[in-house]
């Protein structure tokens, strides 16, 4: 599985949106090339969860689509650092839960971070579980789709999801 590619989670049958996770566009191909793509799929929001910053050095083309608003989606930010966590964990529940109302309603969002793996992969797990899916199967999902919680700490904040689901 390539990561530059856009793969699917699969959710609930009940849940009519769709959840797609993928490498920061117009990192690994043209951004043009990875904006057709998500229109193809008929993606209505993306989903950043990289800095400001991160975007710029990695992907300058991106950065300015972002900056200029020309991007063809509305663009919804939760930055946190490569390889990192959520600074505030709180704000974090309440962005997971937002993207799992979005699900419900019909929403085809597109997450992702630098590469697409480890802070896309845990916050794709907390969307899940956000919509009732047991912890151990919300990991699974979002492995098969190509991602997952790469760090201890980033497993100690879907463990830490979880509780909060279960409660």
């Amino acid at each position: 599985m390539r990561w530059d590619e856009i793969r699917r989670v699969e959710l609930p049958p009940s849940v009519p949106g769709q959840l797609y996770l993928m490498s920061m566009p117009g990192r690994q191909r043209p951004l043009a090339s990875d904006l057709e793509k998500a229109l193809s799929l008929g993606i209505t929001r993306i989903v950043s969860l990289a800095p400001p910053d991160e975007i710029a050095d990695k992907a300058p083309e991106y950065a300015e689509a972002i900056a200029s608003g020309a991007l063809p989606f509305p663009l919804e930010t939760c930055p946190i650092d490569n390889g990192g966590v959520p600074e505030d964990l709180d704000a974090f529940r309440d962005f997971v839960e937002r993207a799992a109302r979005r699900l419900e309603t019909g929403e085809r969002l597109l997450l992702h971070c630098s590469a697409g793996v480890g802070r896309t992969g845990t916050a794709a797990v907390g969307i899940l579980l956000a919509l009732g899916v047991p912890l151990e199967e919300a990991l699974d999902l979002v492995r098969r789709a190509g991602s997952y919680p790469e760090t201890a700490e980033q497993h100690q904040v879907v463990r830490w999801l979880a509780e909060g689901a279960e409660g």
